[in-house]
């Protein structure tokens, strides 16, 4: 529907330091028309762009310009 030609990608994951597991990751795609984003979460609870999770793990960002 958008294309199969973004600008840039950008993913920011969140996991537990104990266990490896990804609890949120949250993807964006870049067009030159639009903008597009989707989250997963594992134990959380999300309401519009607010999500409350019980994490005390570290951040990454990861930023892929296509």
């Amino acid at each position: 529907m958008l294309g199969t030609e973004p600008r840039n990608i950008l993913f920011a994951t969140c996991r537990k330091p104990q266990t490896g597991v990804d609890v949120f990751t949250r993807a964006e795609v870049l067009y030159s028309h639009a903008v597009t984003a989707a989250t997963a979460v594992i134990g959380a609870k999300q309401e519009g762009d607010l999500c409350i999770t019980d994490l005390c793990a570290c951040s990454v960002v990861e930023d892929r310009t296509v």
